[in-house]
């Protein structure tokens, strides 16, 4: 089964044509550190450590440029730009299945968040918590978490983030066994999916859909069987 649909991972595009090699970002750091902060210089960088180590796998290089970038962010004094770099890091973190450190750079991009009273950044970030949580087997922080999310982002009015909370939250659903909940979750994503091009979470979904079916049939055939057995 897909497990999710995507983690908001802040434009981390896994698609992404790798061409970007480790000298160019080596590059751009020394140019951004000689002169002043500049936004667009910084979601360059934050562009090719996703290109170069992040879609390669190479987490423990990604974690080494972020924390680059989170103290060129911390000097600028640009908290929003500082919060979506915390996030990206955790990401590295998580997919290293260090879901302590993943954890510990979320609570830190949700509190600038916090801060800064930006609702589409802590939206992204309680989902990706969500997420982290799901993966250490607190089925309970996961839904709320997700649950905080989805709120948000319906808030928001965006389509595609709330037809992925849909999906993540009825995958949970799923894994609990609490299929009739996780079903009304899948259709609202399918509903949603359909409004937009968003091609890979409408795949996810469906493919998700039918994987709980499969797996309510099992479920409640294996349960009959064992009422006829007592």
């Amino acid at each position: 089964m897909i497990k999710y649909y995507l983690l908001f991972l802040l434009a981390f595009l896994l698609a992404l044509k790798i061409n970007a090699q480790p000298k160019q970002v080596d590059s751009l750091f020394i140019l951004v550190n000689k002169n002043a902060f500049d936004t667009s210089s910084i979601s360059l960088l934050n562009k090719l450590i996703k290109e170069t180590y992040m879609a390669t796998g190479n987490y423990d290089s990604a974690i080494l440029y972020y924390d680059k970038l989170i103290k060129l962010t911390e000097k600028s004094g640009q908290k929003l730009f500082l919060g979506r770099m915390l996030s990206n890091k955790a990401i590295a973190y998580w997919y290293k299945a260090n879901y302590v450190d993943a954890l510990r750079s979320l609570f830190m991009a949700l509190k600038i968040a916090e801060e800064q009273n930006d609702s589409a950044l802590l939206g992204k970030v309680y989902n990706n918590i969500s997420l982290v949580y799901d993966d250490t087997e607190d089925s309970e922080k996961s839904i709320e978490y997700g649950m905080k999310s989805l709120k948000l982002n319906e808030l928001l009015k965006d389509t595609s983030l709330i037809a992925t909370c849909h999906v993540n939250l009825a995958t949970k659903y799923s894994s609990k066994k609490m299929y009739d909940v996780a079903l009304v979750f899948y259709k609202k994503a399918a509903s949603g999916f359909e409004k937009t091009d968003f091609i890979q979470g409408k795949l996810t979904c469906y493919v998700n859909l039918a994987t709980l079916y499969s797996d309510m049939y099992l479920y409640f055939n294996d349960s009959i069987c064992k009422m006829f057995q007592k």
